[in-house]
């Protein structure tokens, strides 16, 4: 698929898609005849969980980290990380609406 069906299946701009590649969030593409940018159902998969944890509010190198072991086949590790870095969030969340509150 083409950058443009990449970024509406995932629900993210084309600009966002070639910023998190250019940053080496994403792994590069490969190139058609024509040097179009040629994505596969595992470049989505890996662009979704990207997009999904930094909707969290997970630090963009975790979030990467997370998404790239799932995308080289590591999901063991996607799997015990991803409770933990959830709990994380929340935890901090939590601190911050406390802290709010204690201010407020």
């Amino acid at each position: 698929m083409r950058i443009g069906e990449l970024a509406r299946q995932v629900g993210v701009s084309t600009d966002t898609v070639r910023f998190y590649e250019r940053s080496g969030w994403l792994p590069p593409a490969s190139r058609g005849d024509n040097d179009y940018r040629e994505y596969g159902e595992g470049d989505a998969e890996h662009l979704r969980l990207l997009i999904d944890l930094r909707r969290l509010d997970v630090p963009l190198s975790d979030a990467a980290r997370i998404a790239g072991w799932c995308h080289a086949g590591h999901c063991a590790e996607t799997t015990a990380e991803l409770p933990r870095l959830i709990e994380a969030r929340r935890a901090d969340i939590a601190n911050r609406i406390a802290g709010l509150q204690a201010n407020g």
